[in-house]
């Protein structure tokens, strides 16, 4: 199969052989780059936005609304424009950087995005603004993987190297890739796609299939919860020897 083509993976099903044409899927983080939403906000003119952290006025640790116009942070009045300190009337400040969002007029709102890249590094691009990458729908695109030559010493076959299949358990619910036939360096390029919340585990089971029963070669999981940062990132890489290496994607759909 071609490195590009791309495809489903149905349900597992030992009785089901045939598989759905390839169907290409979209790059990742598609669109045209915008300028970081916080660097604007850097570059915004003195008078319209105060320094994080930095005091008002020395209330002598009773800030409270009757003394300041900004929020209170460990008794000292801030501006309340800042992500580290936002807010006003005298409130208790928010940390907007903590949520992943920004400080605008007082408040913390979504920093806008056109692609993940621009969002920090817990959060992912959804619908125009940075959001939790979780309760997200994802295209988990199994890619390739690199297989050492031997079983810990020990030939695959008889006469021949591996026929490796990846076996995907997410919410346990299973799919599988295409076999393929004495190869150490299978690409399969094909997804399945699905809800990922901060509770959902995947695992990715590398199999050798053999008439005597398929045995083991490694697997890759990521536990309930795959860490934000992988999710912002849309790939991940593991191993699990004699498995080198196995590639994902993960594209939010």
């Amino acid at each position: 199969v071609p490195a590009g083509e791309l495809g489903p993976i149905p349900s597992f099903d030992s009785s089901v052989l045939a598989f759905p044409d390839a169907a290409p899927m979209q790059a990742l983080d598609q669109g045209a780059a915008i300028v970081d939403a916080r660097t604007l906000l850097d570059q915004e003119r003195p008078d319209q936005r105060a320094p994080d952290l930095a005091p008002l006025a020395d209330t002598g640790g009773s800030c409270s609304p009757a003394t300041c116009p900004g929020c209170c942070l460990a008794g000292q009045c801030q501006s309340g424009l800042g992500h580290l300190a936002c807010g006003k009337g005298g409130a208790a400040c928010t940390s907007c950087s903590a949520l992943g969002q920004q400080c605008v007029n007082m408040a913390c709102a979504p920093i806008p995005c056109a692609t993940t890249a621009t969002c920090p590094a817990d959060r992912v691009c959804a619908k125009g603004i940075c959001a939790s990458p979780y309760g997200l729908t994802y295209r988990i695109v199994v890619l390739s993987a690199e297989i050492a030559p031997t079983d810990g010493g020990k030939s695959w076959d008889p006469a021949s190297g591996p026929d490796p299949y990846v076996l995907i358990t997410i919410a346990g619910k299973t799919w599988y890739t295409k076999v393929r036939y004495d190869e150490l360096s299978p690409v399969w390029n094909q997804y399945v796609d699905h809800k990922l919340d901060a509770t959902t585990a995947l695992r990715f089971t590398v199999l050798d299939q053999d008439q005597n029963g398929d045995a083991s070669i490694g697997f890759v999981e990521l536990k309930p919860g795959v860490p934000a940062t992988i999710l912002h990132a849309g790939s991940h890489e593991g191993s699990d020897a004699p498995l080198k290496s196995l590639k994902l994607k993960l594209q939010q759909l």
